[in-house]
């Protein structure tokens, strides 16, 4: 009997003579999931007049089932079968000689657990396909991919053991990030290790800051040194505290300096501070609190001879009221790779996310407010306004959104990183099903709460359970979908797995991991993901449901330089392993809580807020991790 290694995938050839007088012979072979023998479902011939042509065409396929078999065999990194597998695509991922991952992907059908699917009036439907799309461009005469692209709208698949999956979930690369100790920072004022919740850099110069006591160090030959201190500066200017009562989502959030820093010396932070008690005398962008505390962002402005900043110089730019202590304001970032005299020169973009409480309360992101959307200002003050609407915002003659609204339809989108050429990625924690890295663009909306991911929003929640499929016509609702999704595992029904996305950063700095967008299961697992910044731009994201595409995502392999040697092996250690073996590690809930971020020269940092430590990705030095160029 002919053995496959293969979890799942339906192949369908198709024969059709071009000559009308010529039947039509078809035959499908079906290879069904959980099984490692290739089972042949069914042959359909039509039309055959002749016994003899039967025996012909049954020639030609008993040649390309041996010539398959054979070359599956030979895959070097073949998926295999197990129990819970995902439907819909097969994906069989190599490297090539740069270390760059390949892929190739076979359509399939959902063949376990959920056999079928409801519509959102309850009609039963035929499950979806995993098919994989390559956006209509292929080179070798049209049979070779030229982007990673799975389907985005394909329902998760439920095992005999009620395990939920997903066809788009990573797949290992091969792809090697070599991490290094970079700096051991100082232990919060309550002596346990600062939750490190941002990093910042002006010109070569790095800067990080810990959300709690609001500290900025600037690292300097692997030292840190207190840069300036946000929370008595916030306190000795106000009257009020940076809030902190929320663990999870308080004190300063994100750190930002002005691309004119050298001249103009302008910081920013964005930050949870206490309510104050005459919110007249504030400007609100919008103010739905139900708390005491604002989110807010500030500006202060340094000395450019010394670059110290000066405290007395607070300036509060403006504040959110939120509903809830959850999903508050997050990352701040200017598109450092525009110049002076450009359109996007000096214009800060703030995330915010949509005020409600973990997998317990839907909030949203469409509301006529600051809640859920990711803004964009000029902070500059201008006259008597504490800052500018830039001209070209999409909301700024129309009231139905805040004129400071870029893109809405947001949940939680907290990290933001750009592109070289200025494409705008924002990572997003989902509710209980999908993860989110969005392209964010002019004017979009990304559907939340009406959508999760690429599939309808259930008020009810959990996992497997709180989606539904699209609607066929879901085009005319104008939503913008994920570039990359990922999908929570675990049992159906579950309400919270402890699953959320962190990142990203794009590497675009001729090293190793060039053109590769990086991010992470931050919460526990720690699983460093990637996906190629080329798929992700070509991925469809509106459109009908069947056409919407996004970028495949791959388990990039960690290597530990645990002792800074690049002349001693690197350790086979994952990112939960380095995190929880360094000496200052924490256990709490056996959480990891690392953070990817930028520093200069496109370089990649890891932080945790389990261990105190920051980590150099060496493998984004340009020379790569063995190179003996200059490190940071």
């Amino acid at each position: 009997m002919l053995h496959y290694e293969i979890s799942r995938t339906v192949h369908a050839f198709k024969l059709h003579h071009l000559e009308s007088t010529t039947p039509t012979i078809e035959f499908k072979i079906v290879k069904k999931m959980q099984f490692k023998s290739l089972s042949l479902s069914f042959f359909r011939l039509h039309s055959v007049q002749a016994i003899s042509f039967k025996k012909l065409f049954l020639a030609i396929i008993i040649s390309v089932l041996v010539s398959a078999c054979s070359s599956s065999s030979s895959t070097t990194a073949e998926p295999t079968a197990s129990s819970g597998s995902t439907a819909g695509e097969t994906t069989t991922n190599n490297t090539d000689n740069a270390g760059n991952p390949t892929t190739s992907v076979d359509g399939g059908i959902n063949t376990e657990g959920n056999e079928g699917s409801s519509d959102n009036a309850g009609t039963d439907t035929q499950p979806s396909t995993g098919e994989t799309t390559t956006g209509g461009d292929t080179t070798d005469g049209g049979n070779t991919p030229v982007a990673n692209l799975t389907k985005s709208a394909t329902l998760p698949t439920i095992s005999d053991d009620q395990q939920v999956s997903w066809s788009f979930a990573a797949t290992p690369s091969g792809l090697e990030v070599h991490i290094q100790p970079f700096v051991e920072m100082p232990l919060a004022s309550n002596g346990q290790p600062a939750r490190w919740n941002d990093l910042s850099s002006f010109g070569d110069r790095l800067f990080a800051v810990d959300e709690q006591d609001g500290r900025v160090y600037e690292i300097t030959d692997r030292r840190p040194t207190l840069w300036f201190d946000i929370s008595n500066a916030v306190q000795s200017q106000t009257g009020r505290a940076l809030d902190i009562s929320n663990t999870f989502h308080g004190g300063v959030r994100g750190i930002a300096f002005h691309p004119d820093f050298a001249t103009n010396g302008k910081f920013y932070a964005s930050l949870m501070e206490q309510r104050p008690d005459n919110t007249e005398l504030h400007k609100y962008i919008s103010d739905d609190s139900a708390i005491d505390a604002d989110g807010v962002l500030v500006e202060w402005t340094a000395d450019t001879t010394t670059y110290t900043i000066e405290p007395a110089s607070y300036r509060e730019v403006f504040r959110v009221g939120v509903p809830q202590y959850d999903h508050p304001i997050k990352q701040i970032a200017f598109n450092q790779n525009t110049n002076a005299g450009e359109s996007d020169f000096g214009h800060l973009y703030i995330a915010h996310g949509d005020g409600s409480i973990a997998s317990t309360l839907a909030g949203t992101g469409l509301g006529n407010n600051a809640l859920g959307k990711i803004m964009r200002i000029d902070p500059l003050q201008g006259g008597s306004e504490n800052y500018s609407i830039p001209a070209d915002n999409p909301f700024i003659s129309d009231t139905s959104l805040p004129a400071e609204v870029f893109s809405y339809g947001h949940r939680n989108p907290h990290h933001l990183a750009f592109s070289k050429d200025g494409h705008l990625m924002t990572t997003e924690a989902g509710r209980d099903n999908i993860e989110e890295v969005n392209l964010v663009e002019n004017g979009q909306n990304y559907g939340w709460s009406q959508r999760e991911g690429a599939y309808v929003h259930l008020d009810t929640g959990n996992l497997g359970a709180g989606i539904s499929a699209l609607p066929e016509d879901d085009a005319i609702n104008g939503f913008t979908y994920p570039v990359v999704q990922f999908g929570h595992t675990g049992s159906l029904g579950t309400e919270f797995t402890g699953q959320s996305l962190g990142g990203g950063h794009v590497v675009e700095n001729g090293s190793p991991l060039d053109g590769q967008f990086f991010y992470i299961d931050f919460p526990k697992s720690g699983i460093l993901f990637h996906s190629a910044l080329d798929d992700m731009l070509q991925a469809n994201t509106k459109g009908a449901p069947e056409t919407l595409s996004s970028a495949q995502s791959f388990i990039a392999t960690v290597k530990f330089d645990h002792d800074s040697n690049p002349d001693t092996a690197a350790l086979d250690n994952d990112l939960k392993q380095i995190v929880q073996s360094a000496s200052g590690y924490v256990n709490l809930n056996d959480r990891v809580d690392v953070r990817i971020e930028q520093g200069p020269n496109g370089i990649m940092y890891m932080m945790s807020k389990r261990n105190n430590m920051i980590y150099l990705v060496t493998s984004s030095l340009p020379g790569g991790p063995t190179s003996n160029a200059a490190r940071p």
